[in-house]
């Protein structure tokens, strides 16, 4: 055996690239010997890239349960990349690793520490809260630190919340990845430390503290989001709300949606990303307001879970849409067919009475925008456009039927003689007769057909 063993370290220590990649990605199904995953390990200081990434592969996928221990010296290697790889190995195996890194902790230097550490707080076994506790509580260096109370909140230690608290006085430049720490945890008296440091702390870590809130807060924390969305504007406004949000959504608090939150609400879709949007869609009664709406519907079409968020407020309020969107096409040309297409699924779905609600006036300018698109470059913008004429205002719709029935789009004509088929209307049979001499001999055909009927 010993000797086979020998045979595939001299196989590994080849020249060829290819032939180290063949061999051990023969070994990714069978359980490794403990000897041939340690020569295999020692490929991952490979130069060669794809070396290292089939060798990584392999120890990831072997079942041997040595590998870890086999694998963890390597965090300590001068070489980045090495190290790096290492890491990637233990935080592929995950829960499998924990014991060999916990094993290896004591050994390494503080570099070592806090690789580590930072790879135990993503793979979140509990079993390292203590050993990251008893580091937190011995070292001297502040990425060790930082490291251990960023992994700490990662792990939801409660038992380390006395430890990470008192860390923040050690260090101003610790308080924001203790708040952080902190709001993962949770706990009366996590959020009662937060609150309290609120008022003497910098903006970076003021932030820290609101969006951690959300999370954990409680009644307290609310009162405080609330005077922050009230005094405030920008990112911190927005993180103080986006909290306000879960809080409603997660631990059913009762949030009073006021006129502080309609503001910010519009603020957000001004200024905000997507990520504060999606929860600006939230603030329901916010869109009652008029300019809440006008900006939503400016945001129509950035973003496809932002889209479904503000479809729903649309259908809610589809009385207020309509009033708001008619406004918006009178400033707004080329970029409207998404909208065009949302207001044809109001209309199928029930919605067309909101329209209908609207003052005769705005129903026309309504009206001559859809005629103004009839010649749109987008074929699908066109047929919308033709068919919310006929849905929404048929008369009117009949003044158009000349541009309509010059549509490039033979499927457009098509449909247009599907919906007048059954009108004797004479600007209609003489638009039907028009189309039966169309080049296309679909329409043609179908144009002659009902010509037949009348």
């Amino acid at each position: 055996m010993q000797q086979e063993y020998l045979r595939v370290k001299d196989i590994l220590t080849s020249d060829d690239p290819q032939v180290i990649r063949m061999t051990a990605e023969n070994f990714r199904i069978t359980e490794l010997p403990d000897q041939i995953a340690k020569y295999l390990a020692e490929k991952i200081v490979d130069k060669n890239n794809g070396v290292r990434d089939s060798i990584s592969t392999t120890l990831i996928l072997n079942k041997n349960p040595h590998i870890p221990e086999i694998v963890v010296p390597y965090i300590s290697s001068p070489d980045a990349a090495t190290r790096n790889l290492a890491g990637e190995i233990l935080l592929a195996k995950g829960s499998e690793a924990v014991d060999a890194m916990l094993d290896y902790l004591p050994e390494g230097n503080d570099d070592d520490q806090k690789f580590l550490i930072d790879l135990l707080g993503l793979i979140g076994d509990k079993k390292a809260i203590k050993p990251i506790l008893e580091v937190l509580q011995k070292t001297k260096d502040d990425n060790v630190i930082l490291a251990c109370v960023e992994a700490l909140g990662n792990l939801k230690a409660e038992e380390s919340v006395d430890e990470i608290i008192k860390v923040y006085s050690q260090n101003e430049l610790f308080y924001p990845t203790v708040m952080e720490a902190l709001g993962k945890i949770g706990g009366d008296k996590a959020v009662s430390f937060m609150l309290e440091k609120y008022d003497e702390v910098d903006e970076l870590t003021r932030y820290s503290i609101v969006e951690s809130l959300g999370d954990v807060g409680n009644q307290d924390a609310i009162d405080l989001l609330n005077e922050v969305v009230k005094q405030f504007s920008g990112p911190l406004a927005w993180a103080a709300f986006e909290s306000l949000m879960k809080l409603r959504n997660n631990s059913n608090f009762d949030i009073n949606e006021g006129e502080h939150l309609t503001a910010i609400t519009k603020e957000i879709f001004s200024d905000g990303d997507i990520e504060n949007k999606l929860y600006a869609a939230q603030c329901y009664k916010a869109f009652r307001d008029d300019s809440v709406m006008q900006k939503a519907i400016e945001n129509y079409g950035l973003d496809e879970k932002l889209d479904e968020k503000l479809e729903n407020i649309f259908f809610q309020y589809s009385d207020k849409f309509f009033e708001e969107v008619v406004k918006y096409f009178e400033g707004n040309g080329e970029e409207v067919s998404k909208l065009l297409v949302l207001i044809k699924n109001l209309v199928a779905n029930g919605k067309a009475e909101s329209f209908f609600k609207l003052e005769e006036v705005e129903q026309s300018k309504f009206a001559n925008f859809l005629a103004s698109k009839l010649n749109h470059h987008d074929e699908e913008t066109r047929l919308i456009c033709m068919e919310l004429l006929f849905f929404l205002m048929p008369e009117t719709a009949l003044l158009f039927l000349d541009a309509m029935s010059d549509d490039p789009s033979p499927w457009n004509k098509l449909r247009l003689l599907e919906i007048i088929q059954n009108s004797r209307e004479p600007e209609v049979v003489e638009i039907i007769t028009k189309l039966a001499e169309d080049e296309d001999e679909m329409v043609k055909e179908t144009a002659n057909n009902i010509l037949l009927t009348i």
